[in-house]
């Protein structure tokens, strides 16, 4: 609808350097029926404001040469500005700003990203309360009409002989009967909100020493214990001699905008049902994130929820059961995170969650601050969980099932549009495949990304399908050649995929968090396996397990190592923790504190891959650790890398001076095992000795080895 301005309309002027900021403005302020001319510098402003005159100026504090709080003063130096309505906008929001603002005569204070539909109405209120303000000024008639009208009261401090006068309009606002009540300063300060009673007071005392106009909002505790908003208008009047002799001022109840105003914020940002952003809000928030990470260079994900046969169990429960099964939906889209931003808003780790609703039983899920697309895949796992429960509703318990679609910026989309969009698709997409279901749309992953995301799910599910496995490698004493221990390998067989390198998933169950329960099972399954061989008549040995980071870092490692020593009936002596260097070198006093109190357990400790790190000698000689592993880096060319020799030998001759015994990591030839006896050299480890084997296979060498010993014995 094109809307006819007249000369009788208001005049707006805006003073702004931003013309995106111009133009959004124009467009609604003049769409509401007001005249607009704008201005893209404070210089430029006060020229346009000298020969327009117009009604009311909306001025940004942020512009280059001339900021805002410099031109609000200028203006209320004319004589024409003295009582002209300025709004002053900004993305600073810190109270020092706001005091500024106000101190140098702003009518109101507005920060950034600003609402213009809603700014519309804040534009017609101040513009409203100035003409009330230059009615007052026009006659005591119209005044006391005008406040009646207004809720507005007015107030004089004569500020030489103390005493102050309120109008009828203000007794009545504060609930006081002037008959019976005398309402001093002090009475007046104690029914202002302890929260806003100081500034007040500050503004008072700011009052006398700068005649510049002041206003701002705040509340009162009425006797009822009611609270009302209240706007607060004050101006000094001078003496010949420029002090101070007069404080006048008005008051109005601003409770009803207060809470139109909140009622129009729900209304515009909120859906209403839920509580959740709404469509309009969601894409807005959608914007600013997009930009955001376009700035920044980060991912972010579109997650569109629809939920499964919704409109049959609408059609069964009736509408009222309908929406009550939305309300939890929505609420357990929210569970399980620390909540913000009313109800719309949570986070997860370090990553940003919005949740809206864009009608119907459509949810849209935004996440930002991701690092990695695997972060997606994981909150729509969360949510297919959350919402796999039975949900009650008044007497009827239902099972609700999303399809989720996923979309990815910037591999799905470049714009609002094109990630909402192929978020849909991927959401049909997952209907195709069944109830309860997520896809990414397929342009977000290659196929090296998609494969790792079904290894991460099947992951979750390897322990309780016993899909894991340990092969077993031994490690011979150098001398005798004798098996003497073993390292327990982490193997997974997955029914899909069949026997996936550890290179690949144990990367994924690092990243998930996922490895601290698979270490805890590593350990149980190596020691009762030692403890079967034993059973078997075997020779007592060592098992060796690896410690990744997160596992040796928690807070139960040592309630682990107990249990399962307990469960197994291993002991102490013949479980081998290995560590790698660089994790034992981080942090090093906590580190130090972690290792004496394993080695309390009577367990043994070795660091693995040693020579690889950046290990202090400091520090390595304090640690209570019992082997060091050199690294199959420098074994594999021995002996005739003279670099990789010398190396070898020193690390050798390190680690006996420590008292340390020394295995080699990768030995696969004779030669290989020559230099190393010589060097002396405690133990080896490598395929001329044995490959990883299964538990059978392992079971078989040590009968074979068994075997042998009797022979010569016989």
């Amino acid at each position: 609808m094109n809307v006819q301005l007249t000369q009788n309309q208001p005049l707006v002027l805006i003073i702004d350097d931003d013309l995106t900021t111009q133009v959004l403005a124009s467009r609604f302020l003049e769409k509401a029926g007001f005249r607009v001319l704008a201005a893209t510098s404070g210089q430029e402003g006060l020229e346009v404001f000298e020969q327009s005159h117009p009604d009311i100026i909306l001025l940004d504090v942020e512009m280059p040469e001339m900021d805002g709080f410099t031109v609000c003063k200028k203006l209320r130096a004319m004589h024409q500005g003295k009582n002209i309505p300025i709004l002053m906008i900004t993305a600073l929001d810190d109270v020092e700003s706001i005091d500024n603002a106000y101190g140098l005569g702003a009518t109101d204070f507005a920060t950034k990203p600003v609402n213009w539909a809603i700014m519309v109405y804040r534009v017609r209120y101040l513009l409203r309360s100035s003409m009330v303000v230059k009615a007052l000024e026009a006659s005591k008639v119209r005044l006391a009409k005008a406040q009646q009208i207004a809720n507005m009261g007015n107030w004089d401090w004569d500020v030489v002989n103390k005493t102050i006068h309120w109008s009828d309009e203000i007794y009545r606002i504060f609930q006081v009967n002037p008959i019976t009540v005398k309402f001093t300063r002090k009475k007046f300060f104690d029914l202002v909100h302890p929260n806003d009673r100081q500034q007040l007071k500050e503004s008072f005392k700011a009052a006398l020493l700068n005649p510049m106009p002041s206003n701002f909002d705040y509340r009162i505790l009425l006797e009822d214990g009611s609270v009302r908003y209240l706007y607060h208008q004050a101006e000094t009047t001078l003496s010949l001699d420029s002090s101070p002799i007069k404080i006048s001022g008005t008051i109005q109840d601003i409770s009803e905008r207060k809470l139109a105003e909140e009622k129009i914020r729900l209304l515009a940002y909120y859906d209403s049902l839920t509580g959740l952003l709404n469509r309009l809000s969601f894409i807005d928030r959608l914007e600013n994130v997009l930009a955001y990470s376009k700035r920044n260079n980060r991912i972010m994900a579109i997650l569109f929820l629809d939920l499964d046969d919704f409109k049959r169990i609408n059609d069964t429960l009736g509408h009222d059961r309908g929406d009550l099964l939305l309300k939890v939906v929505a609420k357990r889209l929210l569970e399980g995170t620390e909540a913000s931003d009313a109800l719309a808003r949570r986070k997860v780790d370090d990553i940003q969650v919005n949740v809206a609703r864009l009608g119907g039983d459509e949810f849209t899920v935004l996440l930002t601050e991701m690092n990695k697309i695997e972060d997606a895949d994981q909150e729509a796992q969360r949510i297919l969980k959350l919402l796999s429960e039975p949900i009650s509703l008044e007497g009827h318990k239902v099972f609700v099932t999303p399809s989720i679609g996923i979309s990815v910026y910037p591999y799905d989309g470049q714009d609002v549009s094109s990630l909402l969009k192929n978020a849909d698709t991927a959401m049909y997409h997952a209907k195709k495949f069944g109830k309860g279901n997520c896809q990414f749309y397929a342009k977000s992953m290659n196929a090296h990304g998609f494969m790792r995301l079904s290894l991460e799910r099947e992951l979750r599910k390897a322990l309780e399908n016993d899909e894991l496995l340990l092969d077993y490698q031994p490690i011979v004493d150098s001398r005798t050649e004798k098996v003497i221990g073993a390292e327990a390998l982490l193997r997974w067989n997955n029914l899909n995929h069949g026997l996936v390198p550890p290179d690949e998933f144990i990367s994924i169950a690092e990243g998930n968090g996922m490895i601290v329960e698979i270490g805890k099972w590593v350990l149980r399954s190596a020691c009762m396996q030692n403890m079967v061989w034993q059973a078997a008549g075997f020779e007592a040995m060592q098992i060796a397990a690896n410690l990744s980071s997160l596992q040796f870092r928690h807070y139960d490692l040592l309630d682990t190592i107990a249990a399962v020593l307990k469960e197994s009936g291993l002991h102490p002596g013949y479980l081998v923790l290995e560590l790698s260097e660089a994790m034992i070198m981080d942090n090093c006093e906590q580190t130090l504190s972690t290792l004496e109190k394993l080695k309390e357990t009577g367990i043994k400790l070795s660091i693995d891959n040693f020579g690889t790190g950046y290990s202090s000698l400091s520090y390595l000689k304090r640690f209570p650790v019992d082997t060091l592993k050199i690294d199959k880096s420098f074994i594999i060319d021995l002996p005739d890398s003279r670099e990789n020799a010398a190396i070898t030998a020193a690390i050798i001759t390190l680690a006996h001076g420590l008292n340390l015994d020394i295995i080699a990591e990768g030995v696969e030839t004779l030669d290989q095992t020559t230099f190393l006896r010589k060097l002396n050299c405690d133990a080896m480890q490598g395929y001329l000795y044995g490959k990883p084997l299964s538990t059978k296979e392992f079971t078989k060498m040590l009968e074979s080895n068994h075997r042998q010993l009797f022979n010569v014995v016989d």
